[in-house]
């Protein structure tokens, strides 16, 4: 057992105040002693007295507080996190919160910067993000954009302002023209805006502004919806190099699928949605009905959300389909669906995934209050007729045959067989879904 001597706490080093167990009456402390050969060397020294050790320092045991940190219940506590949730007081600071927390990630994760913003012009390199912003247009006006995106290679740089709104706040097209106005004015190269506005149509704009201030400024837009899309598939699909990079995206990403974050979803089909089901369950919506345009426009809204969370959930980028003459121009979409609900009852949609063997066809039979699900597919166009629909169907029966009669209800229904065979999941009602 090592020769306890008496000798001075040093002064830098804290006590513990620990009592010892051979003098009870004494206080204690740890005593880290310099060394010159076999004696102990003190420099600076206190009034404290303590037992040392010759051969090693006396090290303090387990506090009290930390037994009673092993004791603790902290099942029901909530985690200090990188972007706190709690603490909004109103739409103002939630949007506040929401600019800065992205354009702070868009500038800490490479990764992800670079796929927000390359598709509207960006070169790879270092994001510099700002908030709240202030400039002055050459008539006078005073204007804030809510974030500022820049970056630079070489000779070469990039800017966007950025234009937010969170929960249920729309987008103005008088604010988003000043600040195309000064983007022309400063070389700025677009502006961007983010809100819970689904684009009908991709690469359309949810707000009308006047065509010839984008000579100068494109104007682009992004839901919530496709950012925390775009997230998702950066930090667990596309990957992340960084694994400090990866837990910080993974911040946002938690941050934005709170509810109190504002970055809400796709919400309803809208105020007139009711009476526009029934008119079409009695056979009596006219093409012309305003209402109607509106639900087809909000049917559109949800197409888009459902290939935005289909994307997410399955790691690819999903699109929907879509002619090219209904990409170009959403009223003529808007007008096919419209004509599809006066005409047959139906609200029609298509969704393509990449690598599949067909596009996913998508009817909401309003009369019947059902979701029609269908892929066509291509027949085999050698042997009998016998041999092509067994080979076309053989693996779907095998699929079919590994659920129950209760998940998949009847038998899959052959539809046509032709140079193109389709098959469709049974259509499942309001009332069996309930």
């Amino acid at each position: 057992m090592p020769r306890l001597t008496r000798g001075p706490l040093r002064k830098t080093i804290a006590a513990s105040r620990r009592r010892s167990p051979a003098r009870q009456n004494d206080r204690r402390g740890v005593c880290f002693l310099d060394r010159e050969g076999s004696q102990p060397r003190l420099t600076e020294f206190c009034s404290i007295n303590c037992w040392v050790s010759e051969e090693k320092p006396l090290v303090s045991a387990t506090t009290k507080g930390a037994h009673m940190t092993n004791e603790l219940d902290t099942s029901s506590w909530e985690s200090a996190r990188l972007i706190p949730i709690s603490g909004m007081r109103n739409a103002e600071e939630q949007e506040r919160r929401a600019t800065s927390a992205l354009l702070a990630v868009l500038s800490s994760v490479e990764e992800f910067g670079l796929a927000f913003a390359k598709p509207y012009g960006a070169m790879k390199g270092q994001f510099d993000t700002y908030i709240e912003t202030i400039f002055e247009l050459g008539d006078g006006r005073r204007v804030r954009p809510d974030g500022l995106i820049h970056t630079s290679r070489g000779k070469r740089s990039w800017t966007a302002l950025v234009e937010v709104k969170t929960g249920s706040n729309e987008l103005n097209c008088e604010q988003i023209e000043a600040y195309l106005d000064l983007a022309k004015e400063q070389g700025f190269d677009c502006v961007i805006t983010i809100s819970n506005q689904i684009a009908r149509i991709p690469g359309e704009h949810p707000v009308e502004v006047d065509k010839r201030k984008l000579k100068k400024a494109a104007l682009h837009h992004l839901s919530w919806s496709r950012v925390l899309t775009e997230a998702v598939l950066q930090k667990s699909h596309r990957g992340v190099a960084d694994p400090d990079q990866a837990w910080i995206l993974g911040e946002l990403i938690r941050y934005l699928e709170h509810p109190n974050a504002g970055a809400v979803d796709f919400r309803d089909m809208g105020e007139h949605w009711v009476g526009v089901r029934d008119a079409v369950k009695h056979g009596t919506l006219r093409h012309s009905d305003k209402k109607a345009v509106e639900v087809a426009g909000k049917w559109e809204e949800l197409m888009s959300f459902a290939v935005l969370r289909l994307g997410r959930h399955l790691g690819t980028d999903v699109q929907e389909v879509l002619t090219v003459k209904e990409r170009k121009d959403l009223s003529i979409r808007i007008a096919n669906i419209v004509d599809a609900m006066a005409t047959r009852g139906l609200m029609p949609g298509g969704i393509r995934i990449p690598n599949t063997v067909g596009d996913i066809a998508l009817k909401a039979d309003v009369r019947a209050q059902q979701i029609v699900v269908s892929v066509s597919i291509d027949a085999p166009r050698t042997g009998r007729t016998t041999t092509r629909i067994n080979l076309a169907f053989a693996p779907v029966e095998d699929k079919c045959t590994q659920h129950s009669p209760r998940q998949l209800g009847s038998a899959v229904q052959i539809i046509h067989v032709g140079s193109a065979c389709q098959c469709t999941e049974p259509a499942v009602s309001s009332d069996s879904a309930r």
